[in-house]
């Protein structure tokens, strides 16, 4: 990380002292000795005075230029001088020449730092406490002062801190404090963000990026709001994951933040169409795009035709209302098509018409609550061979909902979990003839392991219902959904209890592979047993694609398998 070079001034700093101190003796070589300059002096004897707990042994061990029986050379004597500074240990080293026995003796002096009795750190805005700054730094105490390891965990010190601590930390002040000067006294302080840089956004406005950053300019740099943020803007789906890069300034305690993005396509427009005797003409058309206009505005419409079925469906969502936090949304749908009561073992035709709007608010950093009116007719019709057709009814209802979502990606989430509540009631009081209540929750956890993005995904899905509850309303398990290896909707009641689990695993950037097993059931009444629930096991391959994610899923259930192909992520 750049910011690893922030503290080499205090590298620079400390081995100013020993380089200064080394040139001057080298210049006062001539005088000590009392030659004349250009005589030819035999070093005779080198010695080492001053040091008090450094060995002599290693500081002579320095001494690798100037050598006892060969002329004095100021420019090898000053060479000495450096390495002997370079172990870190000495505030200045002082080389004397004295005349000895016909030539020279050099006695290099040297003043060691004091031995540190203990460290005191001050950190600005009490981010951290000093104790987890000082074991992060290993100072040992009981020892001369060395400025080269100093250094060394001065120069790591940002890095560390900002993997451990959560916040990047910079040394503003280093002092020998106390009587003795045996208090390392050191003050730090936390880098602030200074601009926030965008690269890559050809659509994406940067407004719609900047609104999701947990953190601004002027702020603390915290690493757990730069992952926050992260998450969240993986959570869009419109990016490759995004690796920040943290910029150095003219001030050292401010960094600006770069965010290179690189987008997924987020509008698609699609059809398809087929034939059969059975069915006749089928198909649909689509066009959609959860990015409209680069403002992360949700556009969809679609409609989906065929002999059992002919659909409607639009919908707009603003996830900030006027700039706000709160969303708001909408949609109209007039679907008619042949559904199948399982409590009745029957084919029949229902007509609904209607329309939701949404409104939401965050709850907190990964939580969102939001509240739905809801406003439908449903008209049924018997259908050819149908011995059953439900009660034709006007349902008005509000649902209240509590949404939570940490994973780390929209589509193919790798770690975290997403949980959902809801609340449904539907009342006469609201203006329809139906009267329930349905109570749903569902909790997913993605789990990587190994190499690659493997992912362990789990989900568990449950549902009550109380009152009288329409058929098409009832809770329905089986399919590409739920368990897989069934008939969409083979099971209806007004409970349900559904787990899965997921071992998805990458095949190149665009294909993933998955094995999965469903177990669920849906029921009325007081009718629970485990031993009735339906499992079902199988395989299947998800294609990203520029009409979004593409699944294709073949589920073996009690009765044999079945093959199902859908659009977007499982779960």
């Amino acid at each position: 990380m750049a910011l690893g070079h922030m503290l080499r001034r205090v590298a620079a700093l400390l081995a100013a002292v020993a380089l200064a101190a080394g040139a001057a003796a080298g210049a006062a070589w001539a005088q000590s000795a009392g030659e004349a300059p250009g005589q030819t002096v035999i070093v005779r004897a080198i010695a080492v005075e001053g040091n008090a707990e450094v060995d002599t042994e290693q500081i002579l061990a320095q001494v690798q230029a100037t050598r006892v029986g060969e002329p004095l050379d100021p420019v090898k004597l000053q060479e000495d001088v450096y390495r002997i500074a370079e172990l870190g240990y000495f505030e200045s080293v002082q080389p004397d020449v004295y005349a000895f026995q016909d030539g020279a003796r050099v006695v290099f002096t040297v003043q060691e730092f004091p031995v540190i009795r203990a460290v005191e750190v001050t950190v600005a805005e009490e981010v951290v406490s000093p104790e987890d700054v000082i074991g992060l730094l290993n100072i040992r105490t009981g020892e001369v002062l060395n400025a080269n390891a100093l250094t060394a965990q001065l120069q790591r010190l940002p890095v560390l801190a900002g993997e451990r601590l959560g916040y990047i930390l910079q040394v503003t002040g280093v002092e020998l404090a106390g009587e003795a000067r045996e208090i390392l006294a050191l003050d730090v302080a936390p880098v602030r963000v200074g601009e926030i840089i965008i690269e890559g956004n050809e659509k994406t406005k940067d407004y719609v990026i900047l609104r999701e950053l947990t953190f601004k300019t002027g702020d603390i740099l915290s690493m757990d709001a730069v992952r926050d943020s992260l998450r969240k803007l993986g959570q869009l789906g419109y990016f490759e994951p995004i690796i920040p890069d943290f910029l150095l300034t003219e001030d050292p305690l401010v960094v600006d933040v770069l965010l290179p993005v690189s987008e997924h396509k987020t509008g698609r427009a699609a059809f398809g169409a087929g034939y059969s005797s059975k069915d006749g003409l089928v198909g649909y058309v689509e066009v959609a795009d959860t990015n409209l206009f680069g403002r992360g505005q949700t556009a969809n419409i679609k409609w989906e035709f065929g002999k059992r079925v002919n659909m409607y469906d639009v919908s707009f969502m603003e996830p900030y209302l006027f700039g706000t936090n709160t969303s708001a949304g909408f949609s109209l749908y007039n679907d008619r098509r042949l559904e199948y009561d399982a409590e009745a073992q029957s084919n029949y035709w229902a007509h609904r018409r209607g329309g939701d709007v949404t409104l939401g608010r965050p709850l907190g950093a990964f939580t969102r609550g939001s509240l739905t009116f809801r406003a439908y007719s449903t008209e049924t019709e018997p259908a050819a061979g149908g011995a059953h057709v439900p009660t034709s009814h006007l349902t008005h209802s509000i649902i209240a909902s509590v949404r939570t979502d940490t994973s780390d990606h929209l589509l193919y989430p790798t770690e975290g979990f997403r949980s959902l509540f809801s609340v449904e009631a539907a009342t006469p009081a609201f203006g329809g003839d139906t009267e329930f209540t349905k109570y749903q929750a569902s909790f997913s956890r993605y789990v990587k392991v190994g190499r690659n993005d493997q992912t362990w995904a789990f989900r568990v899905l449950a549902g009550v219902g109380t009152g009288t509850i329409p058929v098409n309303e009832k809770f329905r398990v089986g399919g590409a959904e739920t368990v897989r290896g069934y008939r969409y909707g083979a099971m209806q009641g007004d409970r349900m209890l559904v787990g899965q689990v997921e071992y998805r695993f990458p095949i190149n950037q665009n294909i993933h592979g998955a094995v999965f097993y469903d177990l669920g059931k849906a029921w009325s009444g007081d009718e629970f047993n485990l031993k009735d629930f339906k499992r079902g096991g199988g395989v299947g391959i998800r294609f990203m694609t520029p009409l979004g994610v593409m699944r294709l899923d073949y589920g073996i259930g009690e009765n044999g398998g079945q093959v199902y192909f859908s659009l977007g992520p499982t779960f």
